[in-house]
């Protein structure tokens, strides 16, 4: 990030724009891994029995109670580790203590009043 850098000084229009950035990456991450598993499938490579989970639901009418997501890792030389469940309509995500936050920049989120986690 730019020094200096101040989210909330930004203009609709460039969170749009930066929003859809990130959508156009996330759509040619999604090719090339359907690329991938497309050609891991034609070589009839199966997983290995000691992996765990199962696919995320692609519908919305998963029997899922929750989802977990954990995330250690880095930034910039610096240590991030975050925490997420999604559960009953709400994202709620801890900030665990590290170089990149001090514990207390947690983030809840009512998914039907505020779907897009911008509030």
């Amino acid at each position: 990030m730019p020094f200096g850098f101040v989210p909330g000084e930004m203009t609709a229009d460039q969170i749009r724009e930066i929003n859809t950035m990130c959508q156009i990456e996330n759509e040619l991450i999604d090719e090339a891994l359907g690329r991938v598993l497309g050609h891991i499938d034609k070589r009839g490579v199966t997983p290995d029995p000691r992996m765990q989970g199962a696919p995320l639901p692609t519908m919305s009418d998963n029997d899922r109670e929750r989802v977990i997501t954990e995330w250690d890792g880095g930034y910039d030389g610096q240590s991030i580790t975050l925490r997420t469940i999604c559960r009953d309509g709400f994202v709620c995500t801890v900030c665990e203590p590290g170089t990149a936050h001090d514990g207390q920049e947690d983030e809840l989120y009512d998914l039907a009043a505020d779907p897009r986690q911008f509030r």
